[in-house]
């Protein structure tokens, strides 16, 4: 299902902070692999409360998307563009 048909309401948000926290350590260290990168690009979506509120002009999302498609170009990170 697409993110912005989602009802965020019924997300976990003690779930989302604890992810967002795993993976601010992550990326902390400088030596993660494509799982972070993924979880990094998540999580930015993740703590919008709509959608169409996805802050992608936050600094290092659009690095994380790229390298995302650089190491793993899935069809879908090409859909998602910003």
């Amino acid at each position: 299902m697409p993110l912005e048909e989602q009802d965020r309401r019924l997300w976990n948000a003690e779930r989302i902070a604890e992810g967002c926290s795993l993976v601010e350590h992550a990326l902390r260290t400088r030596r993660f692999g494509p799982y972070a990168l993924q979880a990094a690009v998540a999580a930015v979506h993740a703590e919008a409360s709509r959608a169409q509120d996805t802050d992608w002009a936050q600094p290092g999302f659009a690095t994380f998307f790229e390298r995302c498609r650089y190491q793993h170009p899935p069809f879908v990170y090409s859909l998602y563009v910003p």
